[in-house]
């Protein structure tokens, strides 16, 4: 997995993510955390909890795959990038 394969992945979830509202309070908390570490992940100057950011992602993944299709797709790319890059 290079940097940049994983870094495509990540980002493809955040634009999809982007304008989808959260269902309920619950929803809108998983949204808004992995939002926020999508974003620090993306960030070159921070360390990064990808551990963290794919439990999250898995969650998001169970939570949201059946409303939203194209969220779910790029959640599973990522993962898969992630899984084979040992992350």
């Amino acid at each position: 997995m290079s940097d940049d394969q994983l870094r495509q992945s990540l980002e493809d979830v955040q634009n999809e993510m982007d304008g989808i509202p959260a269902d309920g309070d619950a929803g809108h908390s998983l949204m808004e955390r992995v939002r926020l570490e999508l974003s620090e992940a993306l960030n070159p100057d921070l360390d990064n909890d990808y551990e963290s950011l794919r439990e999250r992602m898995e969650e998001t993944l169970i939570h949201f795959g059946e409303d939203h299709p194209k969220i779910a797709a790029a959640l599973r790319r990522a993962i898969d990038v992630m899984n084979i890059g040992g992350v």
